[in-house]
């Protein structure tokens, strides 16, 4: 069993497994940066009610990861219990994409009525569905470390990739083609289509290690008298939670990814309407966005090397650091073009070291909790990524509304009000520097790095026994 789980990962497996992401922001990263733009300025909703859609939505979008979790823990089959949702749910996701940014001519009412149900349907049912099962697929095709970091790295060059994309190309297609509802539904058909093929190409690429012993044991269990199956199976399912938050690296590191994806959020949706009302420019958003994702994809080709050179905690701190120098930057003139592009490049190679290994962390977290509890409930462990995505995104895309709106805030008005264009002016400036702030925090509680290998052997041993 060891040597198995320590075998290396084909480049194919690697690139094909990294490949889930880049389809996870066709979705993702297109919702956190336009939907709150397309439905005041597209859909014509007013934006305290798009605050209340988001917050209500993705909160009870991150019940579900946990859900998802659940069911990935009680899923046996011969591909594993990852593969099958990959599958399942890979044409689903892309036909999500493109009903969230449809807004039929229902009047007022029906269009708020269909924006909660497509959103819901969209991110707490498919997205979740997805991506619960690809997140828990990198910790159950290798335990290896090293080679999980490679798994790692590939997804998030891949997820920077997309926004690289979607921040380069969404804007100015949408604004050739008219900036209307048509131009919207010909740009997510387009995204919908190539997410369905990148998870398809996950799906392909990637096998679960242990999937047929597994799934020989579960058979095994269920020739068993059904009265002890039964008791045995509710006795597992509490288990599973007690081992969850009794995992204090796990918990950290959820921490810190609600902190990353609530800085996405935020910054999704303050960067589009600070483009068009500050510098009167929303194609300036594009470029911004791809010059953003430079650094990332430069650092993510470092990751695994400095990862095990240095230590994850070690590069990340590091990072956070230089992430403070760019919002320093910024703030000495908030609209020059020159300053904004120089502190988002110094802003971007800072976070990008602990956004590349928090990932990786959460896998780093399984082990610990087996070692602790003797549990291995990698699906709920890996739904604190999808978790904090969602819920971190929907809370900062919803605070971006409300602020925006306590602000006056005015949906495609000519010229803002002071006060609007202050807050848009403080997201921009000062909210990034908070953000690595915290994390540098909460590194600090974390301590697994020097100690993986050692709950890494003996929890092979105990496998073995």
């Amino acid at each position: 069993m060891k040597q198995k789980l320590r075998e290396k990962m084909s480049m194919a497996q690697v690139i094909g497994y990294g490949s889930g992401c880049l389809g996870a922001n066709l979705m993702n990263n297109t919702v956190s940066s336009f939907i709150s733009f397309y439905y005041t300025e597209v859909a014509g909703l007013p934006i305290a009610v798009v605050g209340v859609i988001l917050l209500a939505c993705r909160l009870l979008d991150g019940v579900s990861d946990l859900v998802m979790g659940a069911i990935v823990e009680r899923t046996y089959t011969k591909e594993g219990k990852a593969r099958p949702w990959i599958k399942r749910m890979a044409i689903p996701f892309g036909i999500s994409i493109f009903l969230m940014f449809l807004s039929p001519s229902f009047g007022m009412t029906g269009k708020i009525i269909w924006a909660v149900c497509t959103y819901i349907a969209g991110i707490a049912v498919v997205y979740t569905a997805i991506m619960v099962p690809y997140n828990t697929l990198s910790a159950v095709s290798t335990e290896d470390v090293d080679e999980r970091t490679k798994l790692v790295t590939a997804r998030n060059m891949f997820g920077f990739v997309g926004p690289l994309i979607i921040g380069a190309i969404s804007m100015p297609i949408v604004n050739f083609l008219g900036a209307g509802q048509f131009a919207w539904s010909i740009l997510t058909a387009i995204y919908g289509v190539l997410g369905t093929l990148c998870y398809l190409w996950v799906y392909f690429s990637v096998k679960e290690v242990d999937a047929e012993e597994r799934y020989e044991k579960y058979l095994e269990n269920k020739n068993k008298e059904q009265k002890t199956s039964d008791k045995k199976e509710k006795r597992n399912l509490l288990e599973d939670f007690k081992a969850l938050f009794q995992n204090k690296y796990w918990l950290i590191v959820l921490f810190i990814q609600l902190v990353i994806f609530f800085n996405y959020g935020v910054k999704a949706g303050y960067q589009t309407y600070y483009t068009k009302y500050a510098l009167g420019d929303t194609n300036f958003y594009s470029f911004l966005s791809s010059c953003g994702m430079i650094p990332n994809i430069t650092i993510c080709f470092m990751t695994p090397w400095l990862s095990k050179k240095f230590g994850k905690k070690k590069i990340s701190v590091i990072g956070c650091f230089l992430a403070i120098l760019g919002g320093i930057v910024m703030a000495v003139n908030p609209v020059n073009r020159t300053l904004i592009l120089v502190s988002t490049l110094l802003n971007s190679a800072g976070m990008a070291p602990i956004c590349n290994c928090a990932f990786a962390m959460l896998g780093d977290t399984a082990i610990y909790s087996e070692w602790k509890s003797g549990v291995r409930n990698e699906g709920l462990l890996f739904s604190a990524e999808s978790f904090a995505e969602k819920v971190g995104g929907a809370l900062g895309g919803a605070a971006v509304s409300f602020t925006l709106s306590l602000g006056g805030f005015v949906g495609n008005a000519a010229v803002q009000t002071a006060s609007a264009m202050s807050v848009m002016t403080g997201l921009m400036v000062w909210f990034p520097v908070g953000v690595a702030v915290v994390c540098i925090i909460a590194l600090v509680f974390y301590d697994l790095d020097g100690k993986y290998n050692m709950f890494y052997e003996e929890v092979m041993e105990r496998r073995n026994q």
